[in-house]
């Protein structure tokens, strides 16, 4: 049984910031050398389309260094490379990815833009690079189906179907005994995306974990165009809101947890395989869902962000509640994990413009906020 919210011990943030041009709906983090010094900043997106960098530390200001003419939301920052050139994607929802140059001159930091690429998709799915092929996942859409574009470093571009009929012939293939028919599965945008590096035998294979607004979640591969295993939640678990994924480190399973109107769940993925593991809470009251959730890098730790401005800490596999941060009052518009050599820093976004930062260690030490 959980314990009551007042017995569950509440937690701070370690500082926030504040003065952004609008509220903050992505970042990502870099450290360069400065003087000698080597120092940490944040490439922060907002709800406006300007792109603004601040300084991990007490008393920064965010600097705006770009303003999209068409005031798009930005879904995605995401780092390319950091070393020696810094360099970023921006996406600009429903419009294009940018891609820049962090250059610095005379102590300043300058944004140089390099390349663009228009987008077809208009929800909030976020493209994803993949470092190891140098390539970008991106999500398209054409007037009857969604789409899914692979755009390489070296200039080439790839784009795959993903029309519910030929996503569902290609599953029934493979599983020509499902219950299951086109009509069941597929409804609405790609809601999210995520790489799946799995070792069958003693091949790799190259596969993405794709998930629908109807939270029908299927991995595809991308060499052979199959749809290796398909999952449709139950019809209560509808609209799929986002999913988070941890790989084991000693096994090929993969620990998903996802969120839905209502609901917080987990799906195991193993030996080409779904299965429904755990009902981790029911949301939704008072019209209170969990809008981001993250895993820390171990896989441990399960972080979920509400649209109350509340954040739970649940430890994994058992996702027992064990902290909370209460500290956000607005809706939580991004949340995620930036590890660095030495440290695992939550970085949070709400609807409010803050953007707070916490040590993940700080889980164990609870120490007071420092305002900005």
């Amino acid at each position: 049984m959980l314990p009551k919210p007042s017995a569950i011990p509440s937690i701070l943030p370690d500082r926030y910031y504040t003065g952004f041009k609008a509220n903050p709906t992505a970042f990502c983090c870099f450290e360069t050398e400065i003087a000698d010094v080597v120092k940490s900043f944040a490439i922060v997106g907002t709800l406006n389309g300007t792109i603004e960098i601040i300084p991990l530390e007490k008393g920064a200001i965010p600097e705006l260094k770009f303003e999209h003419k068409s005031e798009s939301q930005i879904n995605a920052i995401i780092l390319i490379t950091s070393n020696p050139q810094i360099c970023f994607v921006a996406q600009f929802r429903g419009m294009e990815l940018l891609w820049f140059n962090i250059e610095f001159e005379n102590g300043k930091i300058n944004l140089v833009k390099i390349k663009s690429h228009s987008l077809t998709h208009f929800g909030f799915c976020q493209s994803i690079w993949d470092k190891n092929e140098k390539r970008m996942f991106i999500p398209g859409k054409d007037d009857d189906y969604e789409m899914l574009s692979i755009l390489y470093e070296n200039g080439g571009e790839k784009v795959i179907s993903l029309g519910a009929n030929f996503l569902f012939s290609s599953f029934k293939k493979r599983h020509p005994q499902t219950d299951l028919t086109v009509d069941d599965c597929f409804k609405g945008s790609i809601s999210s995306f995520q790489q799946i590096y799995e070792t069958i035998g003693h091949d790799e294979r190259d596969r993405l974990l794709i998930g629908f607004e109807d939270a029908t979640l299927i991995i595809y591969d991308i060499r052979t165009k199959e749809v290796i295993k398909l999952f449709k939640a139950p019809a209560k678990y509808s609209q799929l809101i986002a999913f988070a994924v941890s790989k084991d480190s000693e096994s090929q399973k993969w620990r998903i947890a996802v969120t839905v109107c209502s609901r917080i769940f987990e799906v195991i993925y193993e030996n080409e395989m779904f299965e429904l593991t755990k009902r981790i809470k029911k949301t939704g009251f008072a019209n209170v869902n969990c809008s981001h959730l993250c895993f820390n890098s171990a896989g441990d730790i399960l972080i979920c962000g509400y649209s109350s401005g509340r954040i739970e800490f649940y430890n994994v596999p058992e996702y027992d509640i064990f902290k909370v941060m209460n500290f956000h009052e607005g809706s939580i518009l991004y949340m995620n994990v930036s590890s660095t050599d030495n440290n695992e820093i939550l970085f949070i976004g709400d609807e409010d413009g803050k953007l707070s930062q916490m040590n993940m260690k700080k889980l164990k030490i609870v120490h007071c906020v420092k305002e900005n």
